[in-house]
């Protein structure tokens, strides 16, 4: 346990305080605005004119109980008043009862104005803050009126402040001291704004909101209490949140992979999933879960034009069966990739397999080829024709029956362990007919029109290719467009059904030769299908496959930096800043550079700023001298080389006078570096930017002063860096005089 004590800690500073000022401020405006109109409309009007009867314009039950009080005063001062305005002949200010409003239609027909015919609220409201008040109008009414202003303002700022402070920090005994401080100051400023209206003239209402104000402002910052309170803190280990079933998932939404830290962080049951692979996920794991993943069809993995169509309930599995839109019985083409997948209810891992197992530890094959638990699994397969199948069999004098129907069984296990018992089944059937369609070249290990690199005399220009078939083929190449058999250049290709890559392709292998620099190279490819068969059975195509290598030039490296010279600093660490500047090889020098300071293979470090002409990284060095590799390397494969050399040096020393002499009436200093000086006739106790320049010269090394016997100067000089003597200190003290 942490206890922390705190002394004559005043209660009043909260956390909140920039928003309760805000309050008040608003409490304030408001509470002018209503009493001011109030006061304006509900306390009797004191004519000037003779002969003029006042009225009451006010009904509710607030604006009576202050009538009655001022009318005590007016009832007692009325005779006198009167008889003192008489004798002097002029006229005079005439008050009278304000009577129910049952008599006073007997007397006047005097009734409130609407809104609409005078302005409107707010024109009202204006009116009552900006009129004019007088004690020549009466002092009574000007007190009164200050009075019942003042308990306005007390009222609605007590309530309005207790309020806000009460709910927004929960402490209900400071909300009421907060509301008694505030109602006070403006209470106050009230009274004392109407009072000085009256005396001074000018607008009562905006003259008692500003005095308020400053009331507020007063009562706040002087009437305050301190007190001493002892806190205690319990520091213990942060936990997580029970469970996690919302939360877990939102560790997968992030910019980079959840780690499991993060992963915990989310929930006591949350776990990170798939470790140390490329997709982990963070997944609510619940003990009391004993439900195996639910399997659906994944229809956004479905290659397109084919269909899930749902099996039969007599089948006594769940699943599926994959249809081909383009074929007439539904089945599959032959040696054509394609792909399904399946959707669980939870993260799960499923295997697949051809035929039917006791339980999910007896199936052989990974689904989509990953261990991974995942919600959505896809697998992507392909098969040979029936005819195709046939024929390797006789081949190898096998004893196997072919059918064309293949049934697949899929299994899956959550996260807790718990395994699917049934099998889902994905069912389909591959074409039985003649194989009757050409081979399909799906690509190149090349990219269509991607460089290549520059040959140098006497390299062999050649390059190595690889074709991927969707069947075993036979296939050629040639540098015009010919038909197959007039092409002059085979490849090497895999007649077997089984040696297919994992892309579920046959690969043939060859070199293209006759290739020319810096310019288009043009090549054409066709192939025919089943190596095995008689060659009336065979398809063959009759368009070619073009592939197009475009040659380039030699890259350059124009110039590397720095080279040859000396890096100075005034820190024991020195940036260094290696540029190098590309042309030529492939889209006129764009490439990307790399460093080394041994040249050895495998130790280069790529630049930080490259991919382009310009290319440029820092690197921090100790003083010393120092030899770089800096390397270039283009998207064609060209590449160049070139080394540097530099030195670096630390200077932490303020530069030094090491000749001071007398020529042609002025005084000469020399330094041993570029420096820049300034003196004082005073002494050394000054801050160099307070000195007066010197002039320099001669790569500012010489330094000139005019000669003056009379005086001394006080010098100092800096560098490049900044290294300067200390303020109480000089370079050198120098006196002139003539011998």
């Amino acid at each position: 346990m942490i206890e922390i004590k705190s002394e004559n800690k005043k209660d009043h500073v909260w956390s909140i305080k920039k928003n309760l000022a805000l309050n008040e401020i608003i409490i304030l405006i408001l509470s002018i605005i209503a009493f001011s109109y109030l006061v304006g409309e509900s306390l009797p009007v004191v004519s000037g004119s003779a002969g003029t009867p006042s009225s009451t314009l006010g009904t509710e039950d607030f604006t009576k109980a202050i009538t009655e009080v001022i009318n005590e005063s007016i009832e007692e001062s009325k005779t006198n008043l009167a008889k003192e305005t008489l004798a002097m002949s002029k006229p005079f200010v005439r008050t009278e009862k304000i009577i129910p409003p049952t008599k006073l239609q007997q007397v006047s027909t005097i009734s409130p104005p609407s809104p609409a015919s005078s302005g409107g609220i707010f024109k009202s409201i204006w009116t009552e803050l900006t009129k004019s008040l007088k004690f020549s109008d009466g002092v009574a009414a000007v007190f009164n009126t200050a009075t019942a202003a003042s308990g306005v303002a007390f009222l609605l700022s007590f309530i309005v402040e207790t309020l806000i402070v009460g709910i927004t920090t929960g402490d209900w005994s400071r909300a009421l001291e907060s509301g008694v401080r505030v109602g006070s100051g403006a209470a106050t400023g009230a009274f004392l704004g109407y009072m000085i209206a009256g005396l001074v003239g000018g607008p009562a209402g905006l003259i008692a909101a500003g005095v308020s104000a400053i009331g507020i402002w007063l009562f706040n910052k002087y009437l305050k209490r301190d007190s001493e309170r002892q806190v205690s803190f319990l520091c213990k280990p942060w936990q997580a949140q029970i469970g996690g079933e919302e939360d877990c998932s939102r560790c997968n939404d992030q910019l980079f992979p959840c780690t499991e830290y993060q992963c915990k962080s989310f929930g006591t049951a949350c776990q990170l999933i798939n470790k140390d692979t490329s997709e982990p996920r963070c997944v609510w794991i619940a003990d009391r879960d004993i439900n195996p993943p639910r399997i659906t069809p994944l229809s956004d993995s479905l290659t397109e034009g084919y269909n899930y169509e749902p099996l039969t309930p007599a089948l006594g599995s769940g699943g599926v069966e994959i249809t081909y839109q383009e074929s007439t019985d539904g089945c599959l083409p032959a040696f054509q990739p394609f792909s399904f997948g399946i959707e669980l209810d939870r993260e799960g891992y499923c295997r697949i397999e051809f035929e039917r197992t006791g339980s999910f530890e007896e199936m052989k094959f990974d689904f989509g080829g990953k261990n991974l638990y995942q919600k959505e699994h896809t697998q992507q397969m392909t098969f040979p024709g029936v005819v195709h199948l046939e024929e390797a069999i006789q081949q190898n004098a096998l004893n196997i029956t072919v059918d064309s129907n293949i049934e697949m069984y899929v299994r899956c296990m959550s996260v807790n362990g718990i395994k699917n018992v049934e099998e889902f089944l994905f069912k389909f059937c591959i074409d039985k007919g003649p194989d009757t369609t050409a081979p399909i070249i799906k690509g190149f290990n090349w990219r269509d029109e991607a460089p290549i690199a520059y040959f140098k005399e006497g390299d062999t220009r050649e390059v190595d290719v690889q074709v991927y078939v969707n069947e075993p083929s036979e296939c050629k190449w040639d540098w015009e467009d010919k038909d197959y058999s007039n092409m002059n250049n085979e490849l090497d290709c895999q007649s077997s059904m089984v040696n297919f890559n994992a892309q579920l392709t046959y690969v043939c292998s060859g070199k293209l030769t006759g290739l020319e620099n810096n310019q288009e190279n043009d090549f054409y490819f066709r192939c025919k299908d089943q190596p095995n068969s008689p060659e009336e059975n065979r398809n063959v195509n009759i368009e070619s496959k073009k592939l197009t290598l475009i040659g380039t030039q030699p890259l350059y490296i124009n110039s590397a930096s720095p080279d040859s010279i000396t890096i100075k600093g005034s820190t024991d660490v020195i940036k260094v800043t290696l540029e190098a500047i590309t042309s030529a090889g492939y889209r006129e020098g764009e490439s990307t550079c790399l460093y080394s300071n041994t040249g050895n293979q495998g130790s280069y470090v790529l630049f930080s700023q490259t991919d382009s002409h310009s290319h440029s990284t820092n690197v921090y060095l100790e003083e010393g001298d120092y030899d770089f590799f800096i390397r270039c390397i283009d998207s064609a494969g060209n590449s160049d080389t070139k080394e540097i050399s530099f030195e670096v040096e630390t200077d932490t020393y303020s530069p030094r006078i090491v000749r001071v002499y007398w020529e042609t009436s002025n005084l000469k200093i020399v330094t041993n570096e570029e420096a820049e000086c300034v003196y004082s006739n005073l002494d050394c106790q000054y801050l160099f930017e307070d000195g007066i320049s010197i002039s320099s010269e001669v790569n500012k090394i010489l330094h000139t002063l005019p000669w003056n016997p009379s005086e001394t100067f006080y010098i100092k000089c800096k560098d490049q860096f900044d290294n300067k003597p200390y303020p109480n200190q000089c370079s050198i003290v120098l006196r002139p005089f003539s011998v």
